[in-house]
């Protein structure tokens, strides 16, 4: 079970999902825009008069960070604005919008430097939101009380659930980072299942057999596994691992077929099933 493996070997205090984390509406994440755009203006005014040129000073840091914090629409919002003031105010001659040429290429600059640096803010806040509902997936899926669970590289365990770690008899964590051995009677019977799992999961096939292992306490148990290779560059495998020691014991088939597959004969429990036909992989 445990070595399923064919080999292979920070955020900060307010993310660019931020407003998202909160759920605030567009008008709330709008005004806090605007608010950003109002603090840079009076910054710029502050930092030079409006006869020193440099336009858009600090009206590029709050574009990126309005990106960053209240997302696209707003963002865009706050760099049309900006524009607009930059080439009103801060150029000959001020407070105009009288025509002119080096003025407007500048202008026309910062506008068009603002499209990338808009499309990256959305994608890191569309990838940050991907993990984040990853994350919760992978969360419910270790805190289920129904099926073991457990990730595998290089023949070590990289995290398990609960229900998992519950039949083994180990404590919480117990078992994360440790070599799959543990969960194994002796070293024929765990590398005699290591070629075979490894042998479904480098054809490109899900692997699905009964095996014995035994808990902390060295008790025996019969489980129904099933494994899928999550990425064969890692050599990352998810394996679901269904306790089915109870079921064996009065003859019934694991769920989802129509009769006992045979078990491995490395173990007590092993050996009272022997004699039932072996387990078919597609």
């Amino acid at each position: 079970m445990w070595s399923l493996t064919t080999g292979g070997g920070a955020a900060g205090a307010v993310s660019p999902g931020f407003w998202r984390s909160v759920h605030w509406s567009f008008p709330a994440r709008l005004a806090l825009a605007l608010a950003i755009f109002a603090a840079a203006l009076l910054l710029r005014f502050a930092l030079q008069p409006a006869t020193a040129g440099l336009a858009f000073m600090t009206f590029y840091p709050s574009m990126v960070l309005c990106f960053a914090l209240c997302g696209t629409g707003p963002g865009a919002v706050v760099t049309i604005l900006s524009a607009l003031t930059g080439y009103y105010i801060f150029n000959a001659p001020f407070w105009s919008f009288a025509y002119q040429d080096k003025m407007m290429i500048g202008t026309v600059f910062f506008l068009l430097s603002s499209i990338p640096v808009g499309a990256i803010m959305a994608n890191q806040a569309r990838s940050r939101e991907a993990l984040k509902e990853l994350n919760a997936t992978q969360r419910l899926m270790l805190e289920n009380d129904l099926i073991g669970m457990a990730k595998i590289r290089d023949h070590r365990i990289l995290w398990c659930n609960r229900k998992l770690e519950q039949i083994l008899g180990c404590a919480p964590g117990e078992l994360a980072g440790q070599s799959t051995r543990v969960a194994f009677s002796d070293d024929e019977s765990w590398n005699r299942f290591r070629m075979e799992s490894q042998a479904a999961l480098r054809a490109g096939k899900p692997y699905r057999g009964i095996t014995d292992l035994v808990g902390k306490n060295g008790a025996p148990r019969v489980f129904d596994i099933s494994a899928w290779m999550m990425d064969a560059q890692t050599g990352d495998v998810l394996a679901l691992l269904d306790d089915i020691t109870a079921r064996t014991e009065l003859g019934l088939p694991p769920a989802g077929q129509s009769r006992v597959p045979g078990a491995n004969e490395r173990g007590r429990l092993g050996r009272r099933v022997a004699s039932r036909p072996p387990v078919q992989q597609d």
